[in-house]
């Protein structure tokens, strides 16, 4: 189980003090790229050198002003179209809304989403079957009202045998019968399940991981593990964590367009800012 990392008060960190300031680490960049302080403005995936000891910046979802992130329909992001995949998001609730919270959705749960579902407090991910069917049998209890708690879940889908599994925190749930083949013109939500806004998170979403592939339980169970305090930034993936990786969306800008990592196949998109998406460090109260 990932551990918990709460800061608070003033920093004093590499003779800088920075007052009120909880993220306050100096991150010492690759060549070409201005050091910063975390929450400044240098902040492009390219730029981005990570440590356990740097308290993450994450996106920060209000429900109440719908607030979202969305990038444009592609081919490259229907990830699960007839092809194993793995498709994983950071989160953490904030507040029962009293309906489904989305995490990630592409074509409205018609290719692959996740959400936690409020009536059967499930987290619940879907695949697309084509033709507007969605398999939606592996399902992981959840308590949406509780909000202390990261969460690492998703969706892991085998191609070959047809069966996709639920994954939350290291734990899967399988269903047998699910053959993705759906490749629906729409595009990809954060915080909520369409271009209509339904759905809304109320929460907090850090990295997104997608492959091409399904991850092994070794390679699950490192991601889960993190830094120990955190998620695994998109810069700190390494290893067979690079292979067939197709977007990491690291989401630690502090407000605005929010760009995925170009050490993915997908390359550096941009998921655009709908209502003023904010940030929030990865802490927990």
């Amino acid at each position: 189980m990932l551990r918990k990392l709460r800061i608070v008060g003033a920093t004093l960190l590499a003779s800088v003090f920075v007052l009120g300031v909880v993220d306050a680490q100096i991150r010492h960049t690759p060549s070409g790229c201005t050091d910063y302080v975390v929450g400044g403005p240098d902040i492009r995936p390219e730029c981005e050198t990570e440590s356990a000891a740097t308290v993450r910046t994450v996106a920060e979802f209000t429900a109440a002003n719908a607030e979202q992130l969305t990038a444009a329909d592609a081919d490259n992001l229907s990830f699960c179209a007839g092809q194993d995949c793995t498709v994983l998001a950071w989160f953490r609730h904030k507040s029962d809304t009293g309906i489904d919270q989305f995490i990630f959705a592409k074509g409205n749960g018609f290719e692959y989403a996740a959400k936690a579902d409020h009536s059967s407090s499930n987290f619940q991910p879907s695949l697309g079957a084509g033709a507007g069917g969605t398999c939606t049998g592996a399902a992981i209890a959840v308590d949406v009202a509780q909000t202390t708690t990261w969460h690492l879940g998703g969706v892991i889908y085998d191609h070959a045998d047809t069966s996709y599994q639920g994954y939350l925190d290291d734990v899967t749930a399988t269903d047998a019968s699910c053959e993705a083949n759906a490749n629906q013109a729409l595009d990809l939500w954060i915080g909520a399940s369409d271009a209509a806004g339904n759905n809304l998170l109320d929460g907090y979403v850090g990295p997104i991981y997608a492959y091409t592939r399904k991850l092994t339980a070794g390679e699950l169970t490192i991601l889960n593990a993190g830094t120990g305090t955190q998620g695994l930034g998109c810069s700190e993936l390494t290893g067979s964590l690079l292979t067939d990786l197709a977007l990491c969306v690291p989401l630690q800008e502090v407000s605005g367009d929010r760009t995925a990592s170009a050490l993915g196949s997908v390359g550096a998109i941009t998921f655009s800012d709908i209502n003023t998406v904010t940030s929030a460090l990865w802490t927990v109260p």
